[in-house]
């Protein structure tokens, strides 16, 4: 007696082979063993992907990076060996005389993988582990409103710094400012003074050129006195000499004064600003006792305008912090000859010393005021001969940095909205710098900015959490470890709400989740382990119109997974094209219905490797839900005309030279056609058997999509029908605006061809092209008898296929 069984949803995705017999899986009966070239919807049923737009190439190797400005305003970053630029709507971005903006990028096409990006508004920061940070900068102008774009290495503020030096050496330097400033470390032992070495992180010495250094001084005075009693032949308008402060800072006053006591600090354009002005009346006299806060490192001074006294009056200006610091960059190592000294270097002073002195020149110097040595300095956490971050993020206003080659579990995060301030403080919104009390120096690879600062190492993840979810400030931070599995370099992104992560290893991805308690996570690979196994190169989420999580691995392929944690839905699927897929990025898109997929794709024509940047249909469900069959682009690298004037001959198929191509003319598919000379002639149309001309036409290679579902299961009285035979006798397919489908009673079995026209009419009939159908599509199959229900079904031709649900009619044989 037939049977039949209904499969109605596919969105678990491709299978594992090793998962074959697993029918007591819940998700099994709504998974495939073979999904390529369609994507899983969360709804259930499977829509095969769209084609390819070409877009333009690549002089090389790259990597695709995503630069939203915002919902309506988006970029791709285009990086290749050495070279940046620049792409809207997948054009090169050009400047005002009409040329390509290309920046010179340090990265090599080797090291692209492996830099780390985050953007806020217009401006984005770049690490990599062997180059300083990088800043990629949007102008637009007010008044013209063109856009100019900027590629720099960050000058930090204030850069970040290492633990201030905690040994017996003591530093000294040759002037207090300017360039060509020795400074040299001694240590004295048993009271004789010895040369230090100090620049031991590498072995080229040479590696420390550029790195920063922090010297401090305790102060001599801490305070500037001003006396309100001044000479009755001088002007009575008098100041105090400056002080530099940081921190905090109190006027006082004493005695009787009449007139006004002005703070005032320096600006940047070295005039002096009032900062607060404080009055005293003949007949309301006053001492005043303020206290206030300087954020930034600065020169005041008091001012008073005399008007009358008596006694001895006197104002103070006093800084809590008893020690001063300056701030150089090292330009030269110096040598004895031939020989490397690690005990001294040549440095040009950016904000001046407290103190400095001639030092003699030979390998022991004699300085002559010792007063001038200090056992405080601490040298640059970030250069050659250290390393620099390979993570970033922004978190709670501050931009966050982790994990150099010297300190390679160590956060540094920067002032709050002063992103590029790492001057360490005491206050809420001073930088900070910690290091994860971690089992093992393992580094750090990524950061995310969640409810909490998530930190994933190569063997563990971490919390920055605060007490009562307050901000994270320099007193309040507790850091703990949720969960001991380990992540790549590869970022860890938010979807929808699930934070994924690639596990250590670059094969898995996981959902994590953390808490007070430590963290959870699901892998989200295990029915799918097949897929993945040359490693995940690259990955990108996609939102619009179905939540997907795009992956590039090693080995050229291109996977994705249909995520939605609310629908428990996730389900992988492989894609092919003629070529590999080099990267991937998403931005928003336009239209705001569908998000835009790009890639970068290697495709060998005439026999060299090209790169092309291709990109998915972003109006592909669109056009289906239009009915506009005429522009549909089911092809890859594709090129869609929309002509005013219909032709036969249709050039600038140059990329695509002596390839093969299908065509769709005017909705209709015109079978294929080799690029000659960069153009094809139209061939005639299947209906009518002439060759007409056509105004909408889209060219591009072909591709196959396969669907195969897994093994049906069937409860019989006597148990499993795993182990019997099946016989196929017909399928029927719900089907969603589609044409062209196949389906076969096993994969290496012949495949039928649905049948669209009106039966009732000969293909020699002219009639217009079949239109996209939705309904129900049955198909007889002669079948064999198998060892299961094997039937597979195909797409070649260059329209949609959406299957909702598969009904085979069957018979089952044998005990």
């Amino acid at each position: 007696m037939p049977l039949f069984l209904h499969r109605n949803s596919f969105n678990a995705g491709e299978f594992s082979p090793m998962l074959d017999g697993r029918t007591d899986i819940p998700k099994f009966g709504m998974g495939c063993r073979r999904l390529k070239n369609f994507l899983p919807r969360v709804y259930g049923g499977v829509f095969r992907r769209p084609g390819t737009a070409y877009m333009g190439s690549l002089p090389g190797p790259g990597r695709l990076i995503d630069f939203n400005v915002s919902g309506t305003m988006q970029y791709v970053l285009e990086f290749s060996d050495l070279l940046l630029r620049i792409r809207e709507d997948g054009d090169l971005v050009t400047d005002s005389m009409d040329a390509t903006v290309e920046l010179g990028s340090p990265y090599a096409a080797s090291e692209l993988f492996e830099v780390q990006v985050k953007q806020v508004n217009g401006v984005a920061y770049f690490t990599h582990p062997a180059h300083p940070v990088q800043r990629l900068t949007r102008y637009v102008d007010a008044a013209t409103e063109t856009v100019s774009w900027s590629w720099e290495v960050v000058k930090w503020s204030y850069p970040p710094m290492r633990e201030e030096n905690s040994s017996a050496t003591t530093v000294r330097a040759s002037a207090k400012t300017g360039e060509n400033v020795i400074l040299h470390f001694t240590e004295t032992v048993n009271d004789i003074e010895q040369t230090k070495d100090v620049f031991l992180d590498s072995e080229n010495i040479d590696d420390y050129i550029g790195s920063y250094i922090e010297i401090t001084h305790r102060r001599k005075d801490a305070l500037q006195k001003l006396n309100l009693e001044p000479d009755e032949e001088e002007n009575n308008d008098v100041h105090s000499e400056s002080i530099t402060v940081i921190g905090d800072y109190t006027v006082t006053t004493y005695g009787t004064w009449i007139g006004k006591l002005i703070v005032e600090v320096l600006d940047s354009a070295k005039s002096w600003q009032e900062v607060r002005v404080f009055e005293s009346a003949a007949n309301d006299p006053r001492n005043i006792s303020y206290k206030a806060t300087s954020q930034t490192n600065a020169e005041y001074r008091l001012r008073f305008i005399h008007e009358s006294h008596s006694g001895n009056p006197n104002a103070v200006l006093e800084v809590e912090d008893t020690r001063y610091s300056g701030l150089a960059i090292i330009t030269k190592m110096l040598k004895d000859g031939e020989v490397p000294l690690k005990d001294r270097c040549e440095v040009e002073v950016i904000k001046d010393f407290a103190y400095g002195a001639e030092i003699a020149e030979g390998p022991t110097p004699e300085d002559p005021d010792p007063q001038f040595s200090t056992p405080y300095f601490r040298l640059g956490a970030w250069g050659k001969a250290t390393g620099y971050p390979r993570a970033i993020s922004f978190h709670e206003q501050r931009l966050v940095f982790g994990g150099t080659e010297a300190q390679p579990n160590t956060v540094w995060m920067s002032g709050t909205n002063d992103f590029e301030n790492f001057r360490y403080g005491a206050y809420d919104s001073d930088p900070l710098a910690f290091t994860l009390a971690a089992d093992e120096a393992s580094p750090i690879q990524s950061l995310l900015s969640h409810v909490a600062l998530l930190i994933f190492t190569q063997t563990e993840e971490w919390a920055v959490l605060t007490s009562e979810q307050t901000p994270i400030t320099p007193a309040n931070l507790f850091v703990r470890r949720q969960s001991r599995i380990g992540t790549t370099q590869r970022p860890a992104l938010l979807a929808l709400d699930a934070i994924l992560l690639l596990e250590r290893g670059a094969r898995k991805v996981r959902r994590f989740g953390y808490g007070n308690e430590g963290g959870v996570s699901e892998e989200l690979t295990v029915l799918a382990e097949h897929l993945t196994r040359s490693g995940i190169r690259q990955m990108a989420f996609q939102q619009q119109p179905d939540p997907i999580l795009w992956c590039v691995t090693e080995d050229g392929a291109l996977i994705a997974m249909t995520i939605d944690p609310s629908q428990n839905v996730s389900g992988w699927s492989r894609h092919e094209t003629e070529g590999s897929f080099e990267s991937v990025a998403v931005v928003y898109g336009d239209s705001g219905l569908a998000d835009e997929v790009y890639f970068v794709v290697k495709r060998t024509i005439e026999e060299v490797d090209q790169y092309y940047l291709e990109r998915l249909d972003p109006l592909w469900l669109q056009k289906l839900e239009d009915d506009n069959q005429e522009t549909l682009v089911y092809s890859d690298s594709a090129v869609v005309y929309e002509l005013g004037s219909p032709q036969t001959v249709f050039t600038g198929l140059d990329h695509l030279e002596g390839e093969t191509v299908a065509i769709l003319a005017n909705g209709e598919y015109r079978g294929t056609a080799e690029v000659d000379s960069g153009q094809i002639t139209l061939p005639a149309s299947n209906y009518t058997g002439v060759v007409t001309e056509c105004e909408n036409v889209v060219i591009g290679l072909p591709y196959e999509s396969v669907l195969q579902p897994t093994k049906f299961e069937l409860e019989t009285p006597g148990g499993t029908a795993q182990g019997r035979t099946f016989q196929t006798e017909r399928v029927t397919l719900n089907v969603w605006k589609t044409l062209g489908i196949e389906v076969a009673d096993g994969p290496d079995e012949e495949f039928y061809e649905a049948a669209y026209h009106d039966p009732e009419l000969s293909l020699g009939t002219p009639t217009p092209p079949p239109s996209l159908f939705t309904g129900l599509v049955e198909e007889q199959i002669d079948g064999a008898h198998r060892e299961n229900i094997d039937v597979t079904v195909r797409q070649t031709q260059p329209f949609p296929v959406a299957i909702l649900s598969i009904i085979p009619k069957f018979e089952t044989h044998g005990n």
